[in-house]
């Protein structure tokens, strides 16, 4: 048998990952992509992962994996769409999140996606940039793609400029300020911090203003940056600002409207009767002209 071949018995087949942490589909309820480059493996991995689920066969190993990083890509730009439409909100008379909600009763053509303070995890971040690396080995290009994921990542930077000049409207010195950043994890009720969009945005207040960020459910040991379990009413009522980075069923958002005296809130998640000065991601806060993306707000 050669070195270079493997032995017969081995077969190779490419079934991605499907699972969404913290959502509310079970294993045995997500179809799994399986992709062979030739019928006997995939025929074998059919029969394995059809024990689990239901199974979708395709052509090749590449077809698999394409299918894995459209996925997430389809996520990722369309995320970006709406990020990016938050610098048009603010400029607008009118409410970024009610106009989603609205196209999203359109029963045909329209699927929602909602802005936020970034993106984080490894499926929208990164899996996209694989594309982006084989477009290029191959000697093309895709910057459609590319200006999404700067769009992205421009995110952390626009809600610590918003947090920022919402405090100096209010008359408080940035840099005397006591901030409490309400997220740590990259997406709502799971304890991952991979490439969180809310560490970002906890670093760059930090550049700024006194942070602390909490977070009940992510592992302080494993975080780079400290992170608190929970803090006091009293603690709330005597901070400047509360920062909402990620809507947590935990976090108790009536609790936080009801002590604080001023909510920045990059999720849209506060209620609607809270006592507390809300700003929402995508309200008119006047500010400086910043570059997002490569569009600057002038």
């Amino acid at each position: 048998m050669s070195k270079d071949r493997p032995d017969e018995s081995t077969r190779f087949a490419m079934v991605p990952e499907r699972l969404n942490p913290g959502g509310d589909h079970a294993i045995a309820d997500i179809p799994l992509v399986v992709g062979a480059d030739d019928p006997a493996a995939r025929d074998a991995a059919e029969t394995l992962f059809s024990s689990i689920t239901e199974t979708v066969p395709v052509a090749s190993t590449e077809t698999a994996e394409l299918s894995k990083t459209v996925e997430n890509t389809y996520r990722m730009v369309n995320i970006a769409l709406v990020n990016q439409l938050v610098a048009l909100a603010e400029r607008l008379d009118a409410d970024v999140w009610e106009a989603i909600d609205a196209a999203g009763t359109k029963p045909f053509g329209f699927q929602a996606f909602e802005p936020g303070p970034g993106v984080g995890g490894h499926c929208i971040p990164i899996d996209p940039q694989f594309l982006l690396w084989r477009a290029n080995e191959l000697g093309t290009e895709l910057p459609f793609i590319e200006h999404a994921h700067e769009v992205n990542e421009g995110m952390p930077e626009r809600v610590v400029e918003g947090v920022t000049t919402a405090l100096k409207a209010r008359g408080v010195a940035v840099d005397e300020a006591s901030v409490l950043a309400f997220g740590a994890a990259y997406k709502p009720n799971v304890g991952d911090p991979r490439h969180s969009p809310a560490i970002e945005v906890f670093e760059g207040l930090c550049r700024h203003t006194n942070v602390t960020l909490v977070d009940p459910h992510v592992d302080s040991g494993e975080m780079t940056v400290p992170v608190t379990a929970t803090v006091s009413d009293e603690t709330i009522e005597m901070s400047d600002a509360v920062v909402l980075l990620v809507d947590h069923d935990v976090f108790d958002l009536d609790r936080l409207g009801e002590h604080a005296s001023f909510v920045y809130d990059a999720k849209n998640a506060m209620p609607s009767d809270t006592s507390a000065t809300v700003v929402t991601l995508g309200e008119n806060v006047e500010s400086e002209p910043v570059v997002i993306g490569g569009n600057a707000r002038e």
